[in-house]
């Protein structure tokens, strides 16, 4: 914190060495606060004079100064806003040299954290500090990039040095503020840039798989997949394929035969997908999906596509972090053979399907909030169609109350694809296949309220959570 102070300099004018006459300048610093005197006179006759002149000014000009230093004499007091994949509880443990607090109204500092997925799988944090009371001038932005192959422990040392780099405006306005210390890491001089020998391509594999074993029953998954991405400010390209198999098997009791009969359930997919976008600017995008998958559940023993689209965000992509109001249409052309024939007479078929997708998004201080709507249809018969919609939201109403919900509803009447026969009980029970419904709905709600101390500084990990 910057202290106001007097600096008073006198010196005899180069054109005249007259030693009755002489020049000062008065100068009062204080934060952000810069006011200046000057005069010409004949000091040296009249000393009583400039004394209570200058003691007058002082006087008149001290307490604007004093206003200037209205910041709190305390530790910062910050208020984190975000989810578990934060680490906020690494956070406090490290950063310990501000006071954390459960409610925003006791803050000084709001810190806004938001999470959004970068190229190659990578992950960009954005941290947003808005000052509150007597810092509700200050506001400061610091970004975060974590690449895919980054530790856990990486990430978290990184949102920690971001989070203290962006709370350095804030406490130089505070006492600790003669306490800060800067240290810059030398950089390597180097001739040239060192060139990527992969071009920026993030090539990523996955595999897993999952058993579970009772007397009567058993079941195994497994999942494989293979991605390469290559993410430019100009160019966004996405490549993948992948497959999956999940096997449950029962023994059901027949009464009637006195014996254990045994129930299969199968599902299984697979996949092969790539995505090319294009930038236009802060506003629009241009691309397009290519793909070929296949799905047990979903009748298709085959399914090859082009879809080509464009998006326009009404905001700029660069507040990505903070809002966004994107409209995307596409328009896909497919190639469909089914494993069994469909309630419409079909074993393969080709398909045109326009859709259009519409979705906003906004991160405040006081919450969150998020609303989709989609449309799609299919060219030969309009009145197959799927409307779709979701909205959801977390509000601080009150100090220590808050609200989520999320709602999400859709008319169904687009299942081309179910088999002409009907299904068995044991692949309805088992969700072997899908069953023909006229909409889809869920919802969740759910409200805290936490009262009791406002400091938050504290990590015990014994016992978990």
């Amino acid at each position: 914190m910057t202290r106001p102070y007097w600096k008073t300099t006198s010196r005899s004018p180069p054109s005249t060495r007259s030693p009755g006459f002489a020049q000062t300048s008065f100068t009062l610093h204080g934060r952000g606060l810069v006011l200046g005197w000057y005069a010409a006179a004949t000091p040296m006759k009249c000393p009583r004079t400039w004394t209570r002149l200058l003691l007058g000014l002082a006087t008149l000009l001290w307490p604007l100064a004093a206003t200037a230093d209205d910041t709190p004499d305390r530790r910062l007091r910050v208020f984190l806003d975000c989810r578990t994949w934060c680490y906020d509880d690494f956070i406090r443990s490290e950063a310990t040299f501000v006071d954390y607090v459960r409610d925003r109204t006791e803050a000084d500092v709001h810190v806004l954290i938001t999470r959004e997925q970068a190229g190659g799988n990578g992950r960009e944090y954005t941290l947003t500090l808005t000052g509150l009371g007597a810092f509700r001038a200050t506001t400061h932005e610091v970004r975060h990039l974590s690449p895919a192959d980054d530790t856990q422990l990486g990430r978290r040392t990184g949102l920690v040095e971001a989070l203290t780099l962006g709370l350095v405006p804030f406490l130089t306005q505070t006492s600790m503020g003669r306490q800060l210390r800067v240290e810059v890491d030398p950089l390597e001089q180097t001739p040239q840039l060192a060139k990527d020998p992969w071009d920026s391509w993030i090539l990523t594999v996955r595999g897993d798989g999952r058993v579970e074993a009772e007397e009567t029953q058993n079941e195994y998954s497994f999942r494989g997949s293979m991605g390469a991405d290559r993410v430019t400010p100009e160019w966004k390209i996405s490549m993948g394929l992948g497959g999956n198999r999940w096997e449950r098997r029962i023994d059901v009791e027949d009464p009637e035969a006195g014996e254990a009969e045994e129930v299969v359930s199968l599902r299984t997919g697979a996949y092969a997908r790539a995505l090319v976008v294009k930038s236009l600017g802060e506003h629009w995008g241009l691309g397009g999906w290519t793909w070929a998958s296949s799905s047990s559940y979903q009748n298709e023993d085959l399914e090859i596509g082009v879809a080509p689209g464009v998006e326009f965000n009404v905001f700029p992509y660069s507040d990505y972090a903070r809002r966004e109001l994107r409209a995307l249409f596409r328009l896909q052309l497919s190639k469909v053979r089914y494993i069994e024939e469909t309630i419409y007479g079909k074993t393969e078929e080709s398909l045109v399907r326009p859709r259009l997708g519409i979705n906003y998004e906004q991160r405040e201080r006081w919450g969150t909030l998020h609303c989709e709507v989609g449309a799609s249809t299919y060219a030969h018969d309009l009145d197959l169609y799927r409307l779709q919609g979701e909205v959801g939201a977390s509000v601080r109403l009150v100090r220590g109350l808050s609200v989520r919900l999320n709602l999400e509803a859709a008319k169904v009447a687009d299942q081309i694809s179910l088999p002409a026969r009907d299904a068995t009980p044991e692949e309805i029970l088992l969700r072997q296949r899908q069953v023909a419904t006229g909409y889809a709905f869920a919802a969740w709600a759910g409200v805290s309220y936490t009262f009791g101390s406002i400091f938050n500084n504290v990590i015990n990990p014994r016992f978990g959570d």
